[in-house]
């Protein structure tokens, strides 16, 4: 037996002490027992530990293992399988790249473009043709704001459906909306869409929302009708979750807008904080209110606590979840398509057509576009050094392929945070003793 590559150690308060192993997400609080057995193991030792029910427990989570066991050949066997997975198709489709929010930090390329018919009927031509092979389809309506383009998700969806269920494979829907104009159709659109879950920005109580995302034309509010069509959602039984984008504006009034929603009984569906920051688009001097990546990570860490602390329903600091890739950009069958039909790998991508992949109009290839799509298909986290030497590897592998091909010094994962997290999970998360 051998120690495992992927354990930490860290002490909870000065008489407990807890293992995490990243290969497992397993955490464990242990005791002397255990570094008995842990400080004495050698590869190819045949010694027989006293305490054998520990012993037992070590390796199932996964603290120690097999001599010949490789942990980071079975990362990457995970890594692989789940790029190259072809039973499975992402789509992220913006029918439109326009908007009737004029949110100063947006970083996307606004244009007053719609989808053409003949696009839509290329993406539905090629999701006939993906749909004898596949077993499951997955969509994202994006934008833009797609309500505004509602009648050609219905179309689409329609026959999206219609040709699943004809070659009986699972078909999904989710959108990213800013919800201003969900009361302005009918709800019942969304059902027969089969779009069962909706993700909704608030950026903070009333009078700071209303300050971020206002209504383009007139910088009119829209925090009240917002949080009325958040209602109306469930009151239909469409699932819905709360994205909150944070920078340094708005960080100290989070506490604020979660002590609303609670007020509002709108603590039944998840909450997520989203970092502003810079992508494709310059955003001027409102860069100066931005945290920096690595100060989100710490941020992030602390408003997930403040979610358990506040007992929100759907929330609780849990382990890290072992990850096969970072995303679906990493992965082959996974696209983003723009009103144009323009091709994307990822949706920090879309609208700017230099960064395109391709054309699902013109099934155009050259040697920039296809250098895009191998930078993001083949992106691989065992040929960067400090990610294959990271402890933190198989949760993270290697990070957001965007940020490792446009910033390749920054790193999302810190030790530090996850510790604090996983101090946190020891209380929210029945915790397996391996010491009895």
């Amino acid at each position: 037996m051998k120690k495992s590559k992927y354990n930490i150690f860290f002490n909870y308060n000065p008489s407990t002490r807890l293992a995490f192993n990243f290969f497992t997400c397993q955490l464990s609080e242990v005791d002397n027992d255990f570094f008995d057995i842990y400080d004495n193991i050698q590869e190819s030792s045949n010694v027989v530990f006293g305490n054998s029910d520990v012993y037992e427990k070590m390796i199932e989570g996964g603290y120690i293992v097999g001599d010949r066991f490789d942990e980071l050949e079975i990362l990457k066997l995970r890594h692989y399988s789940a790029k190259c997975d072809s039973s499975s198709c992402s789509l992220i489709i913006a029918p439109t790249m326009d908007c009737n929010f004029g949110c100063p930090y947006c970083y996307e390329s606004r244009s007053k473009t719609y989808m053409s018919p003949e696009v839509e009927t290329k993406i539905i031509e090629f999701v006939s043709q993906l749909s004898s092979s596949i077993r499951r389809l997955s969509i994202v309506w994006y934008g833009g704001e797609p309500l505004l383009a509602i009648d050609v998700i219905q179309r689409m969806s329609r026959k999206m459906i219609e040709s699943s269920e004809q070659h009986n494979v699972e078909y999904s829907a989710t959108m990213i909306s800013n919800g201003y104009l969900i009361d302005s159709i009918d709800v019942e659109v969304l059902k027969q869409a089969k779009i069962n879950n909706i993700q909704i920005t608030i950026d903070g109580p009333e009078d700071i929302h209303n300050e971020r995302r206002f209504l383009l034309n007139n910088h009119g509010p829209t925090f009240t009708r917002i949080i009325s069509n958040i209602h109306l959602l469930e009151a239909n039984g469409i699932n819905y979750n709360i994205r909150v984008n944070v920078d340094n504006n708005n960080l100290s009034n989070v506490r604020k807008l979660l002590e609303y929603l609670k007020e509002q009984r709108l603590d039944s569906q998840p909450v997520s904080f989203g970092h502003v920051r810079e992508f494709n688009r310059s955003v001027g001097s409102i860069i100066d209110d931005f945290c920096s990546i690595q100060e989100y990570t710490d941020i992030n860490m602390v408003l997930q606590s403040k979610l358990v602390d506040m007992k929100f329903k759907s929330v609780s600091i849990s382990c890290p979840q072992i990850r096969k890739t970072y995303c679906a950009a990493n992965t082959l069958q996974s696209f983003v398509v723009d009103p144009l039909g323009y091709l994307y790998k990822c949706w920090n991508d879309i609208g700017f057509v230099s960064k395109s992949i391709g054309s699902i109009i013109s099934n155009r290839k050259d040697n920039n576009f296809t250098a895009l799509y191998n930078e993001y298909t083949l992106f691989n986290p065992f040929n960067v050094s400090k990610c294959r030497e990271c402890v933190m590897l198989p949760t993270c592998m290697g990070g957001c392929v965007f940020d490792n091909i446009n910033r390749k010094d920054e790193c999302k994962m810190s030790l530090d945070s996850v510790i604090q997290g996983l101090k946190r999970a020891y209380y929210d998360i029945t915790v397996k003793n391996i010491s009895y």
